[in-house]
C-alpha cells in the first residue's frame, strides 16, 4: 500500500506520526523546504529520525509559502494508492491541488484546524475551490468540521481524528505529587507555593497581555516559556507595574519545558487565535487543569467548561481572573479529569484512524497490515 503526503516543512510531532504510519504503510513525504527559521522556528533536524518512511525535500532552505516549486510535480504519480495535501494555503500545495483535480487523480485534504474569517467574494471563492470537492478530510475538531463544511466540503467525507503531539508514554498514568512537584520546583528555583504556566510566542495573538494585566491578584507566581517580538514590550509592563510574580522564561528545550509542566498546578493559554494549540494537549497530558478561550479549537474539543479546565472569552480579565481563582482551589480535580479526557489522543490512535479509514475504504485487507 503506497502513501504520499505532501507537506510545508518537518516538525518533530510531524515526523514522529510519519514514522508510525510508516509501520503500516509504504509512506513518502515531500517537504516544501526543511524549516522557517524567518518565523522563528527552530528545528533540530537529522534525517537519521526518519526511519519508517522516505523523505523528500524540494529545498533545504527555509519555506516561502508564496512560491511555487514545480519540482513537485515529479513526485505526483497514480501509484499512490492515497494522495494527502496538508497546507492548501501554500502557493506550492495549491498548485498540487489544482494539478490533482484537472487530471481527476483523488486526494486527500488532511488539516490541523481552520478559522471562518470575514473576507472578500473572491479570496472566499479562492478557498472554497482549493478545500471543496478532496475525496475525503481529516479534522480534528468540531469547529474545523464547520470550517470545511462552510467552504463546500461534503460532511459525509470528512473523518476524526486525534490531532496530537505525544506518544502513549508521554501521557502520565497519574498526577504527580506534592512531594514530586515540591523536588522539581526546588530544581527549577521556583519557591511559590501555586504556579501557573504558560507556554508560547510573546506575540500579541497569544494574549498574554490579558495576563500580565491580571497578574498583580493572582495569588500564584507565573512563569511563561517562549520568546517573540512583544518580549521587551512585556518586560517593560512588568517593569512600569511592578510585577513581581511573573516570569519570562525564554524558550526552553522539552526536557524543561516537561519540567515546568510536572511543577505548575494550572495552565493558561489566553489565545485570541490558535487553529489548534497543541500545548493545550501537554498540559493535560501532565494532569494539569487548562484555561484558555473560545478561540482555541484544541480548548474548544476536549476541554469541558468547569471540569476539567476552563473556556473564557476572548481578552476578558474578569473571566480569566475568575478562572484562575477556581483553577487554583480546585486543580487536582480538574487535572484528574482533564488527564483522563487526554488519554486517547495520542500519535498511535491518530496512526490508528488513517488505517482503519484506509481498510474502511477497502484499499488493501486487513492481513495486508504490520
Amino acid at each position: 500500500m503506497k502513501v504520499l503526503f505532501i507537506t510545508n516543512i518537518p516538525n518533530p510531532y510531524r515526523n514522529d506520526f510519519y514514522n508510525e504510519l510508516g509501520k503500516y504503510v509504504e509512506l513518502t513525504v515531500v517537504y516544501e523546504a526543511m524549516g522557517a527559521s524567518n518565523q522563528g522556528i527552530r528545528f533540530n533536524w537529522d534525517n537519521e529520525q526518519v526511519y519508517n518512511y522516505r523523505a523528500i525535500f524540494l529545498n533545504e532552505g527555509d519555506i516561502d509559502e508564496k512560491k511555487l516549486d514545480k519540482q513537485i510535480f515529479r513526485y505526483i504519480s497514480r501509484d499512490y494508492n492515497y494522495i494527502f495535501v496538508t497546507n492548501y494555503a501554500y502557493r506550492t500545495e495549491m498548485a498540487v491541488i489544482v494539478f490533482l483535480k484537472v487530471h481527476h487523480i483523488p486526494y486527500v485534504m488532511e488539516i490541523d484546524g481552520g478559522v471562518i474569517r470575514n473576507e472578500n467574494v473572491i479570496k472566499s471563492m479562492l478557498k472554497r475551490f482549493l478545500i471543496s470537492k478532496a475525496s475525503a478530510y481529516f479534522s480534528p475538531s468540531a469547529e474545523t468540521d464547520k470550517f470545511l463544511l462552510h467552504y463546500g466540503a461534503n460532511k459525509n467525507k470528512i473523518n476524526r481524528h486525534p490531532f496530537t503531539s505525544l506518544h502513549k508514554s508521554q501521557i502520565l498514568e497519574k498526577l504527580p505529587s506534592k512531594k514530586e512537584k515540591t523536588t522539581i520546583r526546588r530544581k527549577l528555583g521556583i519557591v511559590g507555593d501555586n504556579v501557573i504556566l504558560g507556554v508560547g510566542q510573546l506575540i500579541h495573538r497569544k494574549g498574554w497581555d490579558v495576563l500580565l494585566n491580571i497578574a498583580k491578584d493572582i495569588d500564584a507566581d507565573v512563569y511563561i516559556l517562549g520568546d517573540g517580538e512583544l518580549r521587551k514590550q512585556y518586560e517593560q509592563i512588568i517593569w512600569d507595574k511592578q510585577i513581581t510574580n511573573v516570569h519570562l522564561m525564554g524558550f526552553q528545550s522539552n526536557e524543561v519545558t516537561s519540567l515546568y509542566y510536572m511543577a505548575a498546578d494550572v495552565f493558561v493559554l489566553p489565545t485570541r487565535e490558535d487553529i489548534w494549540g497543541l500545548v493545550i494537549n501537554e498540559a493535560m497530558a501532565y494532569g494539569l487543569p487548562v484555561i484558555t478561550t473560545d478561540k482555541c479549537n484544541a480548548g474548544l474539543e476536549l476541554i469541558q467548561n468547569g471540569i476539567n479546565g476552563f473556556v473564557i472569552k476572548k481578552d476578558s480579565e474578569k473571566e480569566l481572573m475568575e478562572a484562575v481563582t477556581r483553577a487554583l482551589s480546585e486543580c487536582t480535580i480538574l487535572g484528574t479529569l482533564a488527564l483522563h479526557e487526554i488519554k486517547d489522543y495520542t500519535i498511535e490512535s491518530m496512526v490508528l484512524t488513517h488505517v482503519n479509514f484506509f481498510q474502511r475504504n477497502n484499499v488493501v485487507e486487513k492481513n495486508d497490515f504490520v
